[in-house]
């Protein structure tokens, strides 16, 4: 199997997260004849394999695809920004509602928690019910949380308001990674999901900066009136451009690929119902197939009923199987461990930065905990989309044509590299109480490293169980969730002994 894999001799049939990318250079060009291929290279696969029913989403037309896609990415945004919206204004929380520092971190940790909730039941009820519909059930909640927020007087009404915001943040946190393996092609999806993150976690970043100055002047309330109606474009783009992705194909060609129990070696088989080699058709490329409309009236319903095999009951408890198999228990831990570091540094920079020798307003905070992580994000995941798809094809190439899923594990060494310099750096130089300046380069490759974490957790889960990919992302949003949580609690009983700030109890 070769770079650094090793080969599964001892086991024979098929290999979820293994499938042909490239026909085996060793003269094996039999084992994808029926195979389609891309239009533009014929040396590439696409996988998985598209049906010929013009409802099948790979069969979309591009210009269908880019639309919904730009759709889901303005909705992920929007939500990055719920998040960190109140980070700058922890101190004005704090002597405002006359409440100890541990509620205040309460205001962002049980949202986080409520969000991988949420995350987790929107995979399981979207695969039964239709991604759809579940869109528009979230965007339902998240509106009305930021109405709730806008109008609360009290920390009680503000905490009841973040935990509705973060059941609403929950298909736009999970269902877009869903909606890309849905979309596009094996070969695309890594730069599609690097550019979601991007949008994700930049969003993340720079609202620090823009709420720190809404606050500051205009006051709470109306950051979260503003917020409310920029979220309203993504809603209405998704009622209009984001139809049900959710699709049963006869054959699963993307999730196997036979293996011979003897050798190891790629075996053809055109005789197995749904193996991942069948044969789909003699030719590279289909019939013409005629799309809809991209306002007809079949896409824009907001429920269309879907074949499902399982009961949701049982969907439910579904992903929760994932986490035995060693692929998913290591994403899970990558992408909660890399994740959870935008998450806890939106809750240090009022810490770090309003307290001596710095001592910054509430703008300032902002600016300072939001430039340098979208710079340190933006560097890294518009790098990780191109070099994570660019390494799959040239190590499938040199795997007799085979994709594995461990190819999108490239990404776990730019992300040590930068977690390094970042995290040491950082803490050395707050600790010293070095140049603002100084600290904000060393916080920049700390939220590199935890941009090529995620991107690296999400992508190898996704490939590595195809068939399985919401219900591995839903798991993995849980954990995450669950982690991120348990450490502003240990924050909260005082286990961490977090650095305060004056005013702070």
């Amino acid at each position: 199997m070769g770079i650094g894999i090793f080969e599964a001799k001892a086991v024979s049939g098929d290999i979820p997260g293994t499938c042909l990318l490239h026909p085996p250079s060793n003269g094996g060009e039999e084992q994808a004849l029926g195979l389609k291929r891309h239009a533009q290279d014929a040396s590439l696969i696409l996988q998985p394999q598209p049906s010929e029913h013009r409802d099948d989403p790979l069969n979309w037309s591009r210009f269908r695809k880019e639309v919904a896609y730009a759709s889901l990415l303005l909705g992920a945004i929007a939500v990055g920004v719920v998040g960190p919206v109140l980070t700058p204004d922890f101190g004005n929380i704090l002597t405002e509602y006359h409440v100890s520092l541990t509620k205040v971190i309460a205001i962002n940790g049980d949202l986080v928690l409520t969000y991988g909730i949420a995350s987790f039941l929107c995979v399981s009820v979207s695969d039964s019910l239709g991604r759809r519909p579940t869109f528009l059930v979230s965007n339902i909640l998240l509106l009305a949380g930021l109405i709730w927020g806008a109008l609360a007087k009290s920390y009680g009404s503000l905490l009841g308001a973040r935990i509705l915001q973060g059941f609403g943040m929950g298909a736009y946190g999970c269902l877009v990674n869903s909606s890309i393996t849905d979309i596009f092609f094996l070969h695309e999806q890594g730069t599609r999901i690097a550019i979601w993150q991007f949008a994700f976690n930049g969003s993340i970043c720079l609202t620090p900066v823009i709420s720190g100055i809404l606050i500051q002047r205009l006051g709470r309330n109306i950051a979260f009136w503003v917020l409310f109606g920029a979220t309203i474009l993504p809603v209405f783009a998704t009622i209009l451009f984001v139809p049900e992705t959710v699709y049963h194909r006869q054959l699963e060609s993307c999730d196997f690929v036979h293996r011979d129990g003897e050798t190891g070696t790629v075996v053809h088989d055109d005789t197995k119902k749904g193996s991942g080699t069948a044969i789909v058709q003699p030719l590279e490329t289909a019939a013409p197939i005629h799309p809809r409309a991209i306002f007809d009236s079949y896409h824009l319903r907001p429920w269309r009923p879907i074949r499902r095999d399982k009961s949701i009951t049982l969907a439910l408890c579904r992903p929760a199987l994932t986490l035995l198999s060693p692929n998913v228990l290591y994403a899970a831990f990558l992408f909660m461990t890399t994740f959870t570091w935008f998450v806890q540094l939106s809750s240090l920079y009022s810490q770090i930065y309003g307290a001596p020798p710095y001592s910054f307003d509430t703008a300032k905070i902002g600016y300072i905990g939001g430039i340098s992580p979208f710079i340190g994000t933006m560097l890294a995941l518009l790098s990780a989309g191109p070099i994570n798809d660019h390494a799959v094809r040239i190590l499938s190439k040199h795997n007799k044509g085979v994709f594995e899923a461990e190819m999108r594990l490239v990404l776990v060494m730019p992300c040590g590299i930068c977690f390094a310099i970042g995290a040491f750096g950082m803490g050395y130089t707050v600790q010293h109480g070095a140049h603002y300046l100084v600290t904000a380069v060393f916080l920049a490759f700390l939220v590199a490293g935890a941009a090529f974490g995620t991107i690296c957790g999400i992508t190898y889960a996704s490939s590595a169980f195809p068939a399985r990919g919401g219900d591995t992302f839903g798991i993995i949003m849980l954990v995450k969730a669950l982690y991120a949580w348990g450490n502003t609690l240990f924050w909260r009983i005082g286990i961490l002994a977090p650095v305060r700030f004056p005013g702070s109890t």
